[in-house]
C-alpha cells in the first residue's frame, strides 16, 4: 500500500448498511495451554458480557464405498474448543478458541474506532491468557445489506460490478450470486467479495448482499500489540472495496 492509499480518507456513513462486522485472530497456542482457562475471564470482559457458552469442536469422517452404497458418517467429540461470551443485548459476540479470537459487532453498527477498540482489548486479555507463541492471520470482515428502491430497473444504477449476461440470453435479472478473490501485491492483502441479490425484502425493497473479507498472512513477532497496528491497512482496503462498489447513488442512501 502506498502513502496516498495510506491517507485516503472515506466518508462516515451514519446509516451504514453493515449487519455484521467481524474482527479477526488466528492463534497457535502451545500445547501445555489448558483451554477452560478461558472460561474465568468473564468477569475480565466487562459487565456487558453478560453469558458464556462452550464451543464444541467435532470431527467428521466419511468413507467412499461401492456406487449407491449408504455410508453413516462417523462422529468424534474433540471436546470443548473454546469459549463464546455475549453482551446481554445480543450485539457483541466475543470468541475465546484454542485456534484464535473474534469479536464480531451485529447490527446497529456504531463504528470501526469503537469496535476495533473493544476487539483490542479482548485481544490483549486473549493473548495475557494464552500466550500465543504464533499468530499467522489477521483478517476483517464486513457484510453489508442493502436495500435498493422499488421499482428495480437497473441495478447499474446501485452497483458497480454487474454479471455481465451474454447475448441472446433473456435480459431480466432477478437474482445473481458471484465472488472474486483478490490479491493485492502493494499491500500482500487478499480479499474476498460477494456480491447477491436477493428475494425482495419487501414492497419497496429489493436487498443486495455485499459481502467483503481482507485478511493478512503475517510474521508474529512475539508481541500481541504488534499485530494491533497491522489493521489499518486491511480497513483501508476494505473501504476502497466498499466505496468502489457501490454509485453514487448508492452511497446517499446511507448519508
Amino acid at each position: 500500500m502506498n502513502a496516498s492509499e495510506q491517507l485516503q480518507q472515506f466518508p462516515h456513513l451514519p446509516r451504514a448498511p453493515i449487519t455484521e462486522a467481524v474482527i479477526d485472530f488466528r492463534a497457535k497456542l502451545p500445547d501445555g495451554f489448558v483451554i477452560e482457562g478461558f472460561r474465568d475471564l468473564q468477569s475480565k470482559l466487562g459487565g456487558d458480557f453478560t453469558s458464556v457458552e462452550e464451543l464444541k469442536g467435532i470431527q467428521l469422517h466419511l468413507q467412499f464405498g461401492a456406487p449407491h452404497a449408504v455410508e453413516v458418517p462417523s462422529r468424534k467429540d474433540l471436546g470443548v474448543a473454546g469459549y463464546c461470551f455475549r453482551s446481554a443485548d445480543g450485539k457483541n459476540i466475543a470468541q475465546f478458541r484454542r485456534d484464535g479470537f473474534t469479536l464480531s459487532r451485529l447490527a446497529p453498527y456504531t463504528s470501526w474506532e469503537d469496535v476495533f477498540a473493544q476487539a483490542a482489548r479482548l485481544w490483549m486479555l486473549y493473548a495475557e491468557t494464552a500466550t500465543p507463541i504464533d499468530v499467522p492471520r489477521i483478517a476483517v470482515r464486513y457484510i453489508n445489506r442493502i436495500l435498493v428502491p422499488q421499482p428495480l430497473s437497473d441495478l447499474s444504477k446501485y452497483l458497480t460490478a454487474l454479471p455481465v449476461l451474454p447475448k441472446n440470453w433473456p435480459n431480466i435479472l432477478s437474482g445473481f450470486l458471484t465472488k472474486v478473490v483478490i490479491h493485492d501485491p502493494a499491500s500482500a492483502l487478499v480479499a474476498n467479495v460477494a456480491q447477491a441479490l436477493e428475494s425482495p425484502a419487501d414492497e419497496r425493497h429489493v436487498p443486495v448482499l455485499l459481502d467483503i473479507g481482507v485478511s493478512e498472512q503475517i510474521m508474529f513477532d512475539g508481541k500481541a500489540e504488534a499485530s494491533l497496528s497491522r489493521f489499518e491497512k486491511l480497513r483501508q482496503l476494505k473501504n476502497r472495496i466498499f466505496f468502489s462498489s457501490l454509485t453514487e447513488e448508492a452511497i446517499n442512501l446511507f448519508r
